[in-house]
């Protein structure tokens, strides 16, 4: 029901996913 916090934590999910792949 709640989509917009689950956009959040995918946005979260996927720049921690990239700051973590360019180290």
């Amino acid at each position: 029901s709640n989509k917009r916090s689950i956009w959040t934590m995918i946005v979260k999910l996927s720049a921690i996913a990239v700051f973590g792949a360019s180290f």
